[in-house]
């Protein structure tokens, strides 16, 4: 039976809503103010709608990195994502094609230009709402500031 089947039956759909919500919980807790990372690259992740994600490879594997090619070539291709550096949890969002990877420049922490990849990936079933207004959201500083 599929993920999106199960989520049809009323007691499935509560138990992984009560997990989100106490995950959600959670993760406020323990993460809700952390300091954005010192000297991280600023890598432009989102899903752009409940279907596609874009994502920037990290910076010197462009497209013909054998770690692009690793990733391009795979024959099932899964996506997990997590809302910020700060965060250690990946949350699996689902399996996805690549419909491009475009090779680009992005300048590194040392003001150099280095390769990258842009790529975009379409989602074989599409993200639940509430997950992607989570993954959007802002993380807050301890004086209410987005990170």
């Amino acid at each position: 039976m599929s993920y999106i089947k199960r989520l049809q039956h009323s007691e499935f759909y509560k138990q992984m809503d009560d997990l989100i919500r106490v995950g959600l919980r959670r993760y406020q807790d323990k993460f809700g103010k952390n300091q954005a990372a010192e000297g991280k690259p600023d890598y432009a992740d989102a899903f752009t709608d409940s279907m596609i994600f874009r994502w920037d490879s990290q910076i010197g594997k462009g497209p013909e990195s054998s770690y692009m090619q690793d990733v391009t070539g795979a024959k099932r291709k899964h996506l997990m994502v997590k809302k910020s550096d700060a965060e250690t949890s990946f949350y699996y969002m689902g399996t996805c094609d690549i419909i491009s990877a475009v090779g680009d420049k992005k300048m590194d922490n040392n003001g150099k230009m280095k390769d990258i990849t842009k790529v975009t990936m379409k989602m074989h079933q599409p993200v639940r709402e509430d997950l992607l207004k989570y993954l959007e959201s802002n993380l807050l500083d301890e004086e209410g500031k987005a990170v």
